[in-house]
């Protein structure tokens, strides 16, 4: 098998979703055919594809029109968003955070997230040449953007700075778009002026954290 593949979770002509294996050589992603693997949900198209071996990761089309890509388009997510029906999890924020912040928290604590935050953000950080901060974090995990940093958005995550125009901004009057999405699963996380504080989810600690960082970090590498 070539060394340069990867998947692209794709709409099926029969319906349902396909896991199509494209090559980074190859200009553009694969169309999806008749004979792809064929899944009912988008969940089960993912599974299958982590499971594979793939140099580049696995990325789902925009043609694929899921709740995690209506997020995306949307970005303003309310603050009771929560992926966990029934959850009673208390927010984990700082007085600060629910007295200042226009950010949304969730209900679930995602100090978990820190360490490989911090990974991510270093390889954005090398993808686009952005130095590193004096104080040691990259400006996509602080509020640090007069260096121009910009935010990263792609099929397969975003990544942004902490916001602090209090909903001054047009469009973050319902709150200021969150901090990182994972755009197939629709995992989300925000924290309050940089990764490490006040830092929660929409969901608890998904099994495959570290795949979904991996995931991540191999899509900077394609076009």
């Amino acid at each position: 098998m070539s060394a340069d593949n990867y998947f692209v979770i794709r709409r099926h002509p029969q319906g349902g979703y396909a896991a199509v294996m494209g090559f980074d050589s190859d200009p553009g992603d694969p169309g999806a055919h008749d004979t792809d693997p064929h899944f009912t949900t988008l969940d089960e198209a993912l599974t299958w594809a982590l499971d594979q071996y793939s140099e580049y990761g696995v990325s789902v089309h925009p043609e694929c029109d899921t709740a995690a890509d209506d997020t995306a388009a949307g970005e303003n997510i309310p603050h009771d968003s929560n992926d966990d029906e029934g959850a009673d999890t208390p927010h984990y924020t700082e007085p600060g955070q629910w007295a200042f912040s226009n950010t949304p928290t969730y209900p679930h604590d995602a100090e978990w997230a820190t360490l490989g935050l911090h990974v991510l953000a270093d390889a954005v950080a090398d993808h686009y040449g952005t130095p590193i901060e004096p104080d040691g974090y990259r400006p996509l995990l602080t509020s640090k953007l007069s260096d121009g940093t910009p935010e990263h958005r792609s099929v397969t995550f975003t990544l942004r700075a902490y916001c602090w125009c209090d909903g001054d901004t047009p469009g973050h009057e319902n709150g200021c778009p969150p901090n990182f999405i994972y755009h197939p699963t629709g995992l989300t996380i925000t924290w309050y002026k940089h990764a490490g504080r006040g830092v929660t989810s929409n969901q608890k600690r998904p099994g495959n954290w570290t795949q979904i960082l991996a995931t991540c970090i191999q899509s900077l590498h394609r076009p």
